[in-house]
């Protein structure tokens, strides 16, 4: 199992309440993923947010033709909370919205992970994932 800290592409600073803000995190590695790597990301929301949508971005994980490498997104209150599972079966760069249970949610200071859920059937030997979220401002008492 592999243990990869990620590091911030891009911070807003301290909006206003209300202000909606793009925040991305990017995870390189240089091996093949295997089922249980787990990708950390620290300090991407210092304040509260709500989460208004998330993409993950990407090389081609999984060269072979029936692709079998799946992801999932979340933090330490829901594992797969922004993405549950998705199976990275594109030919070209990757680009997936999440769905999971946290989308909507108000979130403070939490930890992102990511963690592949299934091998790839073919994988790629190195690469590049992108986490984008849209965030909105809120209130310490969450308001």
């Amino acid at each position: 199992m592999a243990a990869i800290t990620g590091s911030l592409v891009y911070k807003p600073q301290l909006g206003l309440v209300g202000s909606t803000e793009v925040v991305r995190a990017k995870f390189t590695f240089a091996a093949a993923l295997a089922t249980t790597d787990t990708y950390d990301i620290t300090g991407l929301f210092p304040y509260p947010v709500q989460i208004k949508g998330v993409k993950l971005f990407g090389d081609v994980m999984d060269t072979n033709a029936t692709k079998t490498l799946a992801v999932s997104v979340g933090n330490s209150d829901d594992a797969d909370g922004f993405l549950e599972d998705i199976v990275l079966g594109q030919t070209v760069q990757t680009s997936i919205s999440g769905t999971g249970a946290l989308i909507g949610t108000i979130i403070d200071n939490k930890d992102i992970a990511m963690v592949v859920s299934a091998n790839p059937a073919t994988a790629a030997t190195s690469g590049t994932f992108i986490l984008e979220f849209v965030v909105q401002r809120v209130n310490y008492d969450n308001t």
